[in-house]
């Protein structure tokens, strides 16, 4: 086993340094600084109003000059030339499938301002023998479709709609139906629609 010696540590002097030089270099760094800050003056207690409200508008004026509107807003819309262009409307009733038989031509639409859908033939379909509706019409009535004002001084089959809220289930129903009363006046040539 290996023996440590104790090694005795002397304390080291230091230099005292609350000399008179030292205070001396204090109190001169000291007034130097006092002096730096008695030539600044405080903003939060010296301004000068004047001098405030100058460099207030100068900045106004810098910001005013990058954003200059020709005229406000209300006017560019005013101006606009989307405003001086009549404003076109889509058409209500509107198409929503027609079909073309041989002589005759089936036309279903929607009307979101009456809340309803319209069936138009362009011929009306023929009697029967002994004097009564022919029976795609009676289809058409038992629908709940009756002949009534479509509000242009036309007439059609309107039906409104359940509760008067649109349904794309109804709107379904609705073409179905305009498809069986098609076959009942002849084959179906073609067909026209807006997507389901």
């Amino acid at each position: 086993m290996a023996k440590f010696r104790k090694k005795s540590i002397e304390p080291i002097e230091q230099p005292i340094t609350d000399s008179e030089s030292h205070r001396q270099a204090e109190a001169a760094h000291h007034g130097e600084v006092a002096n730096h800050l008695s030539e600044e003056p405080d903003p939060a207690t010296e301004f000068d109003p004047v001098e405030l409200e100058r460099q207030l508008q100068q900045e106004q004026q810098t910001h005013a000059s990058r954003h200059t509107p020709t005229e406000t807003h209300a006017a560019q819309v005013a101006n606009s030339p989307s405003r001086s262009r009549p404003t076109t409307l889509a058409p209500d009733p509107f198409a929503i499938e027609t079909l073309y038989l041989g002589d005759n031509v089936i036309h279903l639409s929607n009307s979101h301002r009456q809340k309803a859908y319209f069936v138009r033939f362009d011929t009306k379909p023929p009697a029967d023998s002994t004097g009564e509706k022919h029976p795609a019409l009676k289809e058409l009535i038992a629908a709940g479709f009756r002949w009534q004002d479509v509000g242009d001084g036309s007439k059609a089959w309107k039906k409104r709609w359940a509760d008067g809220q649109f349904s794309h289930v109804e709107e379904q129903e609705a073409r179905k139906l305009t498809r069986k009363v098609a076959q009942m006046l002849g084959p179906v040539k073609e067909v026209d629609h807006i997507p389901e």
